[in-house]
């Protein structure tokens, strides 16, 4: 009696020990990252006795090795297996997953370590541009280990003498595929301004400069983009050069010129796929690239060019420039209306106004089937005669 006795009382101390060291695990494992390394530095830590895990993969159709020798173990504390103080640790009622963590410290970055080797990100179809047509891709599935299903297979691993498991891979679909893009390679609008004059150097450098940051540039429904913010600052650092710009009524070299053309193809481009205009102002001098009242002056703190995705869908952006044209178009869902432009002259006493050169208004005029539906008035603008 003395014997079986002082057997349950010592039983009774393992099974004590091993709850309070659980009861720490539920503590430190519900806590942040370094309370968990505050709990490992308690104990004595070991290499698991399981050399390596061979995990078969669907996806693959191969079998790839884990290593686990630099799985951290805490069985030689309690003088255990890891098999063993899994098994002693799950009768007590805690789950299998809280079971590995328990034995095994660095489990987690293990698991997310296995995860990233097997794991295969599905690839979105995709949709690229250009001024005369677009190009669709093919999106690819990808597959996900199933987590619940691997904790269950890698805890039989250690509680028995298997050493070779197959993974359930779950299907992940990609978020857009072809057919979602197809309804969305229709020409909403396509606008050209040209380039006149000679030395024109470097207003070519940087109308290309500006547009290439609009080239398959993709405006998600509901997005506004500015102008200003996609360029970034017109120096030399980002590569623009001097050319002719408008400063206090006249025509002057200054870095960055030609922008405003960039801006104003864009602008046209825009109306034209029937893109909301949170912004666009006129430029003091009237220019010849553009009807009246069509122009988009650009000018970093002063203007700014913001179009908004009202279609319900995303559009795309295709640019070119060469030494004579720019050309933008937008793609996406087919437009409801086709719709023009139109620029009209205002009247107005020059001898009462002898400061101004030209006064203008801008409509866009609505067609279904070839028969006008609607119009809209977008501007009234002002423009003054050249300093001299």
């Amino acid at each position: 009696m003395k014997k079986f006795s002082l057997f349950l009382f010592i039983s009774s101390l393992c099974l004590v020990s091993i709850f309070s060291s659980c009861f720490e695990l539920s503590y430190f494992f519900k806590s942040k990252k370094n309370n968990l390394y505050a709990f490992e530095n308690k104990v004595q830590a070991t290499n698991s006795c399981k050399e390596n895990i061979f995990v078969y993969s669907d996806f693959f159709g191969k079998e790839l090795k884990i290593d686990t020798k630099d799985l951290i173990s805490i069985s030689s504390q309690y003088n255990m297996t890891d098999n063993e103080l899994l098994l002693k640790v799950v009768d007590m009622g805690f789950s299998k997953i809280q079971a590995l963590h328990f034995v095994f410290l660095n489990f987690e970055d293990f698991i997310s370590n296995l995860c990233y080797k097997l794991n295969v990100a599905p690839v979105d179809a995709k949709l690229n541009c250009d001024i005369n047509q677009t190009y669709l891709s093919e999106g690819k599935n990808g597959t996900e280990i199933d987590k619940e299903d691997l904790y269950e297979k890698l805890y039989n691993v250690f509680t028995t003498d298997n050493s070779k498991i197959s993974v359930v891979n779950i299907l992940k679909k990609p978020s857009r595929t072809k057919s979602d893009l197809e309804k969305l390679t229709f020409r909403k609008g396509r606008f050209t301004t040209y380039i006149n004059g000679v030395n024109q150097e470097g207003r070519i450098n940087n109308i290309a400069i500006a547009l290439k940051k609009f080239n398959n540039f993709e405006l998600k429904s509901g997005q506004t983009f500015s102008f200003n913010q996609m360029i970034g600052e017109t120096n030399e650092a980002n590569g623009y050069l001097p050319a002719k710009i408008i400063v206090k009524g006249k025509f002057v070299d200054g870095l960055g010129g030609g922008v405003c053309q960039a801006a104003t193809t864009l602008y046209n481009a825009c109306l034209l796929a029937g893109l909301d205009i949170v912004e666009a102002n006129p430029h003091s001098l009237k220019v010849g690239y553009v009807a009246s009242s069509f122009d988009a002056m650009v000018s970093p703190g002063i203007s700014d060019l913001r179009i908004k995705n009202n279609t319900g869908d995303s559009v795309f952006f295709a640019t070119e420039c060469t030494d004579t044209y720019v050309k933008v178009c937008v793609y996406g869902c087919q437009n409801e209306y086709e719709i023009e432009r139109r620029s009209q002259t205002i009247d107005f006493d020059q001898e009462q106004y002898p400061d101004i050169s030209y006064k203008s208004e801008s409509y866009l005029d609505y067609y279904k089937n070839g028969v006008k539906q609607f119009e809209k008035k977008l501007r009234s603008d002002t423009y003054k005669k050249v300093v001299v």
